[in-house]
């Protein structure tokens, strides 16, 4: 809020200075569980790495320990599609989602 000019001027005559007043938050305290109140300052974007983090980890778990998971699935299938085209190109075996690789291998 602004100060009137009258307002101003009986500040001034009794010595009064401007000021500002806040709180600050040293720790948040929400269902039980304490945490530092940087947590407030992240952004939607650190949120969706912090998620995204989350994922890959996930994703890399289940693919070293073998259990399938939905953030290891497009891992697996593109694994799996890697060895039938490797088979392929090894084999006189062909299927067609693998003709525009093979023939991008054989003309190289």
């Amino acid at each position: 809020d602004k100060v009137s000019p009258t307002a101003a001027a009986l500040l001034d005559k009794l010595n009064i200075k401007p000021f500002s007043f806040g709180v600050v938050v040293n720790v948040v305290y929400s269902d039980g569980v304490c945490f530092d109140p940087r947590v407030l300052d992240l952004s939607e974007i650190d949120l969706i790495n912090k998620f995204r983090a989350g994922v890959n980890a996930i994703a890399a778990i289940g693919m070293e320990v073998g259990f399938p998971t939905i953030a290891s699935l497009p891992h697996s299938l593109t694994n799996a599609f890697s060895n039938m085209l490797a088979i392929t190109l090894e084999t006189d075996f062909d299927f067609p989602q693998a003709s525009a690789y093979i023939t991008a291998v054989t003309s190289a």
